[in-house]
C-alpha cells in the first residue's frame, strides 16, 4: 500500500503515459511559436522613446 504513498502516482503517469508523450512530439510543432518573436518587437518600441 506504501507504494501508492504518491511518487508511485507519479510514476505510473510516467509508466501508462508514455506513449501519449510521443503524441506530445507533434504537439512540440509548436515551434511555429517563433512567430510570436516579433510580437516581441513591441520591445522595439521603447527604443524608438530614444
Amino acid at each position: 500500500m506504501w507504494l501508492t504513498s504518491g511518487l508511485p502516482q507519479a510514476l505510473p503517469q510516467a509508466y501508462l503515459r508514455p506513449t501519449s508523450r510521443p503524441t506530445s512530439r507533434p504537439t512540440s510543432r509548436p515551434t511555429s511559436r517563433p512567430t510570436s518573436r516579433p510580437t516581441s518587437r513591441p520591445t522595439s518600441r521603447p527604443t524608438s522613446r530614444h
